[in-house]
């Protein structure tokens, strides 16, 4: 269940680690280890490193815009909670990007940049979003395949 959330933009990651955490406590060492929650949860941490630091590289890599990158996240929380109702959930991927997108525009259009270099910061913001939700995308599937290898070894 948790690696479809992470497709949807919630907390799949965490998820994960939490139920790797509770099997722990409640079968104790015989199907998952300490060792195996510690790196499902070193495996979260970097998942969201990874997805924080791209998407302000994406946001940062058009022309200088002051505000861009706190405009990157606060546009992608808000238009991942816009998408997430519409298909099931599937809406809250675009809706991140589209909401990057649309707060960095926003923001450089009111500092004074022209639409032109606007639109290449929220470009910027918004492929930066995207990558980050696919690396984070394949860390959850890495930390699936950790409690896959450590369950049947």
């Amino acid at each position: 269940m948790a690696l479809p959330l992470q497709l949807v933009g919630l907390p799949g990651t965490w998820l994960l680690v939490a139920d790797a955490f509770l099997l722990r406590l409640l079968q104790g060492p015989g199907l998952i280890n300490y060792r195996t929650v510690i790196i499902l949860l070193l495996l979260a941490v970097t998942g969201e490193v990874l997805e924080f630091l791209t998407a302000v590289r994406g946001a940062r890599s058009g022309p200088p815009i002051r505000g861009a990158a706190f405009a990157a996240v606060a546009g992608a929380i808000a238009g991942g909670i816009a998408g997430a109702p519409v298909l099931f959930g599937l809406g809250a991927i675009p809706g991140m990007a589209l909401g990057a997108w649309l707060a960095v525009l926003m923001v450089a259009l009111a500092g004074g940049a022209g639409f032109i270099a606007a639109s290449r910061a929220a470009l910027g913001a918004m492929t930066g979003r995207i990558r980050g939700t696919a690396l984070k995308i394949v860390v959850a599937v890495a930390m699936v395949a950790v409690i896959i290898v450590t369950l049947v070894l």
